[in-house]
């Protein structure tokens, strides 16, 4: 299904056309039925075709159907030749929507969740309310150059980078001593998840073997997630 939506934008109409953006609702969703009733004063709306059309008459208490979500609109019956509704900006202050113009994007807060509508050649979608920090959060993949060159910015790295003309090392003080510390071992569990990932490191090339009488201490953080 394809439904064309118009945004009134103060004085002027911006319009975008949603990709499966309005979904019908059924006959067990729509449960409240829309009452006509006729204003003291007319509306005078400019059509597509430059028209002027006038009318009082005012559908209250619709339904909006959105990605399968139900929303409360008034609608003002005209004759619409590319659209099938036109919202108002008031109606998207009521709902705090979210305009992004640039993305051709619309973020609508539902519940816990957030509605994502996107324009042309989009797929829209709903995101969980916790996610709704992260929108506006620089992704890597919005950037140019890595959307470019995908095989140089992965995610996880295959191994070793190749030789350059400057090697890393480290170089050590000769006469150096070892700092006298009291013998530490780490837990039966903590050990096991080491040797997992020392393991892991050294099947893909990151680290080798050795054996110094030097110790690494190893710290065990929980992640925030």
């Amino acid at each position: 299904m394809e439904t064309r939506i118009g945004i009134k934008l103060e004085t002027r109409l911006e319009a975008m056309k949603l990709q499966q953006g309005c979904t019908p609702l059924e006959e067990e969703e729509q449960t409240s039925i829309p009452t006509l009733s006729r204003e003291h004063t007319s509306y005078a709306i400019e059509l597509d075709d430059e028209r002027i059309s006038k009318t009082n008459i005012i559908l209250g208490g619709c339904t909006l159907g959105l990605l399968g979500h139900s929303f409360d609109i008034d609608l003002i019956p005209v004759e619409l030749l590319s659209f099938d509704v036109i919202i108002g900006m008031d109606w998207l202050a009521k709902y705090h929507m979210l305009i992004v113009c640039n993305e051709k994007v619309i973020h609508i807060p539902y519940g816990d969740e957030v509605l994502i509508i996107r324009g042309d050649n989009y797929y829209d979608g709903i995101t969980s309310k916790k996610a709704r920090d992260k929108l506006e959060e620089k992704r890597l993949e919005d950037v140019s150059i890595v959307r470019e060159f995908p095989k140089v910015f992965q995610e996880d790295l295959p191994g070793l980078p190749p030789a350059r003309q400057v090697e890393f090392q480290i170089d050590l003080v000769l006469g150096a001593t070892l700092v006298p510390q009291a013998p530490y071992r780490l837990a039966p569990a903590k050990m096991q998840e080491l040797s997992t990932q020392l393991q892991e490191l050294s099947d893909r090339g990151f680290i080798r073997p050795s054996y110094l009488p030097w110790r690494a201490p190893v710290l065990f953080v929980k992640k925030k997630d």
